[in-house]
Parts: structure tokens; sequence; C-alpha cells
């Protein structure tokens, strides 16, 4: 079992996103973290499916959020997670990860 978070080992992410339909949600996180698709592309992609619920722009927000964090671009990754603060619904989980992420953030 990988110790280290799937995005930051390629052989594991590959192996599973041949797994998962990447067109649609929530395969398209896959097809962000191994590079087939732009953090553009992505959102583009996520938001043109059919039935676009408010709480899926919280989400995407955040894992474009934790994606520029991870690419060490914090000022785009401050501006999502807050996005996300003030979108996702208090009861949403993630919610309470783009609060904890922009804590982490401040102390940066």
């Amino acid at each position: 079992m990988p110790t280290a978070p799937l995005v930051r080992r390629p052989k594991y992410l590959s192996l599973f996103g041949e797994k998962i339909q990447k067109n649609t949600w929530p395969g398209l996180l896959i097809s962000l973290y191994d590079g087939t698709k732009t953090p553009d592309q992505f959102r583009t992609a996520a938001l043109g499916e059919p039935a676009t619920e408010p709480e899926r722009v919280c989400e995407i927000d955040f894992y474009l959020g934790e994606f520029e964090e991870f690419h060490s671009s914090t000022d785009k990754a401050r501006k999502l997670l807050a996005d996300a603060v003030h979108e996702c619904p208090q009861h949403n989980l993630n919610h309470f990860a783009a609060k904890a992420d922009l804590d982490l953030l401040a102390t940066r």
C-alpha cells in the first residue's frame, strides 16, 4: 500500500487512472493530477457536465486549490481555497478542509 498521496506517485495514479472514466466527475480529478488536463480544461469540463450542482463548484475550487498548493502556487491556492470556503455549505467536508488549508497557508 502506498504511503504517499497518489498524486506524488505517478505509477499508482496511472494504474488506478486506467480503470476510471476520466471524462466525467470524479474521474476528471485524475485527468487533472495525471496532467492530461490543465486546470482550465479541468474546470471547463467539470462545469460543463449536465446538472452541475452548486456543491460541485465548491468541490472544483477546493481540488484546484489543492492542486495549486501542491504545485507551489500559493497565491492561486489561497484564492481558490477561500472561494471554496465561501461556496461550500458548512456541512460539506471540503468546507472544513479548505479552511484548514487556508490556516496552514497563513503560516507560510
